[in-house]
C-alpha cells in the first residue's frame, strides 16, 4: 500500500503543450460539450477572464487516473438573493469546468485532488475555487465538503435539481409514456396557439455556420426582452458567442431553433448536441405572448425533431427547476454549486458573503415554498426584469 502511494503524484498543467499529454485521456472520459478538449482549447483563446488553464493530473506509475479540469480566470461574482444582486467581488478564482472531474473518483484520489487545491490557495495564487455544480451524492461532493478546515469550507446548500429526458425512437412512443395530465397539457398549449396564429406560426432551424448572423438578429430580438438579459444570462449577443457557434457548426453540433409569428420571432431554443444528447443551452420568449406559452410549444417540437429525425438518445435540460422540466422530464438528481475558500483575509470575506447572501437566500426560499407562493413570487420578480 505504502509502496503505492509513493508512485502517485499529482501535477498542474497550466500551458497547451502540457495539455496535449492528456487529451486522449480527456476525451475519452468526457462527456459534456463544454468540456471537449478542443472547445476548452477555444475557449482558453477567446474569453477575456481566462488567464491560464489549470488542469489536475493525478498520476499512477506516470500514468493518468484521474483529472479535474478547471482554468485560473479573473472573475466578478455577483452575490445574490434571489434574482437581486447585493454586491460584487473581483477575485482570481479556480473555475472547476462542469462535470469536469474524470477518472477514478475514489475517495482517496478526491482527497489527493482537494488537497492540491488547497495548497494553491493557501500560496495566494487564487482566491476561491469554484466548483459550478458537484452531484451530492458524489464521492468528490462529499470530500470538497469535509476536507477543508472551517476558514476554507463551504457551509452554504444549496440543492439544485438536474432533469433529463430518455427518448424514444419516435414521439408517438414517447408521447404514450407520458402522465395523463402532461398530455393534456401539451395538448391545451399546442391548441391554443395553434388556434390564434394557425399558419402564421412558423419555425425555422439554424445548425450551419452560414445559419448564424440570421440566427443571431432572430434570437437577440427576443432575449433582449427576457428576465435571463437582465440577470446577464440566456443568450449573449457577443463576439464569444459568435466565435463558439462557429465551432460548433463545424463539428455539426449547432442546433438553434426559433418561432414566429409571421416574420416575428417570439421564442428561441439554443441546444448543442453531443454524444447523441441534446443539451439545453438558453431559452426564452417574448413576454408579450406568455398567455400563449411559445416556449412549450416550441419545446415539443423540439422533442419531436430529436425523436423523428435526430440521432438523440436523451435531452439534459441542466440544473435548475421549471416546470416543464417536471412535465418532461425522466431522470432526476440533485446538484450543488459548492466553494473552497482561501485560508485568509479574501477568502474569509468571500465566505461570509456567500453565507450571508446564499444561505439567507435559500432559508427565505424554503418557507415560500412550504408557503406555496414561491412560484407566483418568481413570475411577478421576472415580469418585473422583463420590463426592464
Amino acid at each position: 500500500m505504502n509502496n503505492n502511494t509513493e508512485k502517485m503524484t499529482v501535477k498542474i498543467l497550466t500551458n497547451m503543450a502540457e495539455l496535449e499529454s492528456v487529451r486522449e485521456f480527456w476525451q475519452k472520459h468526457n462527456k459534456h460539450p463544454y468540456n471537449d478538449f478542443d472547445y476548452y482549447v477555444l475557449s482558453s483563446q477567446i474569453e477575456n477572464n481566462f488567464i491560464q488553464p489549470c488542469i489536475f493530473v493525478l498520476y499512477q506509475n506516470n500514468t493518468p487516473i484521474t483529472l479535474l479540469a478547471a482554468a485560473l480566470r479573473s472573475s466578478e461574482i455577483k452575490w445574490r438573493f434571489g434574482y437581486l444582486s447585493l454586491f460584487k467581488s473581483t477575485v482570481n478564482s479556480i473555475n472547476v469546468i462542469y462535470r469536469g472531474i474524470y477518472g477514478d473518483q475514489s475517495e482517496k484520489n478526491c482527497s489527493i485532488l482537494v488537497k492540491a487545491i488547497l495548497d494553491i490557495l493557501k500560496k495566494g495564487e487564487a482566491d476561491i475555487c469554484i466548483f459550478d455544480h458537484l452531484k451530492i451524492d458524489s464521492t468528490f461532493y462529499q470530500t470538497v465538503k469535509k476536507i477543508p478546515k472551517w476558514r476554507s469550507r463551504d457551509k452554504s446548500d444549496f440543492d439544485n435539481p438536474h432533469r433529463t429526458l430518455i427518448l424514444e425512437n419516435s414521439f408517438d412512443k414517447l408521447y404514450e409514456t407520458l402522465s395523463k395530465n402532461t398530455k393534456s397539457n401539451i395538448r391545451k398549449y399546442r391548441n391554443r396557439i395553434t388556434k390564434n396564429f394557425g399558419d402564421e406560426l412558423n419555425i425555422k432551424f439554424y445548425t450551419k455556420k452560414d445559419d448564424i448572423p440570421l440566427a443571431v438578429k432572430s434570437i437577440e430580438s427576443v432575449a433582449k426582452k427576457t428576465y435571463q438579459r437582465s440577470l446577464g444570462a440566456g443568450f449573449l449577443n457577443n463576439e464569444e458567442t459568435l466565435i463558439k457557434w462557429e465551432f460548433l457548426a463545424q463539428k455539426n453540433m449547432l442546433f438553434n431553433v426559433v418561432l414566429f409569428v409571421r416574420e416575428k420571432p417570439i421564442a428561441y431554443w439554443n441546444w448543442i448536441l453531443y454524444n447523441k444528447v441534446a443539451f439545453s443551452i438558453a431559452t426564452g420568449y417574448d413576454p408579450e405572448y406568455n398567455y400563449y406559452h411559445p416556449g412549450h410549444y416550441l419545446l415539443i417540437t423540439c422533442i419531436e425533431h430529436f425523436c423523428n429525425e435526430a440521432e438523440c438518445k436523451l435531452i439534459d435540460y441542466g440544473f435548475g427547476e421549471a416546470q416543464y422540466k417536471r412535465m418532461l422530464g425522466t431522470e432526476m438528481w440533485l446538484e450543488s454549486p459548492v466553494n473552497i475558500f482561501a485560508p485568509n483575509l479574501k477568502g474569509f470575506k468571500l465566505k461570509v458573503l456567500k453565507i450571508l447572501t446564499t444561505g439567507l437566500s435559500q432559508f427565505i426560499i424554503s418557507i415560500l415554498e412550504k408557503l406555496g407562493i414561491l412560484g407566483f413570487i418568481k413570475k411577478v420578480w421576472r415580469r418585473k426584469l422583463s420590463s426592464k
